[in-house]
């Protein structure tokens, strides 16, 4: 008798959870506890799920199986992606293994060629401006691949330019319209280059002063809500200089808006204010905050159709596909 093939499905019904959960398990994500792992793993056993994709793939053969990566997937708006994209693929009863965060172009390359060696049948990866080559020449190994960036990467394989500079422009572009004219940047200037490289851009088109900004940025430290609210402080009594505010994040923009709020600084009739994610509580706040919207779902899919497409013929016209970030007007942004 043929034994049917086990589905991820399959895991979820036994395991009683969700396949997201499941998906979740055999991608080796933190966001799931140690009973709930446990379950899924023993319904996975029992069933005799874990064991198909690795012995296929260490046999040389294929695997029906994707392997997804993220560099910034320890954030809350970085894991939304991976997720949708997981999702997708197992639908569609692909198996996915989802890997996130790296310290160097070495360590990149040497994650990608173990999951070489395991015999993925196609690879999604975002990847950060300054990689090198060295990842490359592993990625072109892999029969079917599709780089997501924030610019265009020198490679023949499929892309998706994530745009987040036309995001930023329009912020900037709303904040002249409505009157603004000393419009700061908050956010680390080297880990932000793209976006704060369109801000000055679009500062100067605007005819704008961007010395003060540009120094202010370049000189202050921010990756999170506390080290913003921490740098603002440090102004201690210095009259807070800009009228609006374009944030690296939202939760940047919740920390300026609550160092605003205990200065006595109103948002939005002194200081506008953006962030940057369009993160699901930023309408909910009691002053809703307009924030830079990622097109995750936008993007997930396209990723998904890339892959879809290059492993079904892997003889197709290599493409580029370009999704704009855009700016969502609420109520901080007066």
């Amino acid at each position: 008798m043929i034994r049917k093939s086990v589905s991820i499905k399959d895991v979820a019904r036994k395991a009683g959870c969700s396949q997201v959960t499941v998906a979740r398990v055999f991608s080796g994500a933190v966001r799931v506890s140690e009973k709930r792992r446990n379950n899924v793993l023993a319904a996975a056993k029992e069933l005799g799920y874990s064991t198909n994709i690795l012995a296929r793939g260490l046999r040389g053969g294929g695997t029906n199986s994707v392997a997804v990566f993220f560099v910034r997937a320890s954030l809350g708006t970085g894991r939304q992606v991976p997720d949708i994209i997981s999702q997708l693929f197992w639908d569609n009863e692909k198996k996915v293994s989802f890997l996130g965060q790296t310290s160097s172009d070495d360590v990149l390359a040497v994650i990608l060629d173990d999951l070489l060696q395991r015999h993925f049948d196609g690879m999604i990866i975002e990847l950060p401006i300054s990689i090198k080559n060295k990842p490359f020449e592993v990625l072109k190994k892999f029969p079917a691949a599709v780089i997501i960036s924030a610019e265009k990467q020198n490679s023949d394989m499929d892309q998706i330019i994530w745009d987040r500079t036309s995001g930023i422009r329009e912020a900037v572009n709303h904040f002249v319209k409505t009157g603004r004219r000393e419009i700061g940047f908050l956010a680390d200037a080297e880990m932000n280059r793209t976006k704060y490289q369109a801000f000055i851009s679009q500062m100067r088109k605007h005819r704008m002063d961007t010395l003060k900004t540009a120094t202010l940025s370049e000189a202050w430290d921010m990756h999170d809500a506390t080290s913003c609210y921490e740098t603002l402080s440090s102004l201690k009594n210095a009259a807070f200089p800009f009228d609006a505010i374009i944030c690296g994040n939202d939760n940047i923009a919740v920390a300026a808006m609550k160092w605003l709020s205990d200065k006595g600084i109103r948002v939005p009739e002194d200081v506008a204010i953006t962030g940057f994610d369009n993160d699901s509580f930023s309408e909910f706040l009691p002053t809703p905050l307009a924030s830079v919207d990622r097109k995750k779902m936008e993007t997930a899919h396209e990723a998904y159709k890339l892959l879809s497409a290059r492993m079904k013929n892997p003889g197709l016209p290599q493409k580029t596909v370009r999704i704009p970030m855009s700016f969502v007007w609420r109520q901080s942004a007066g």
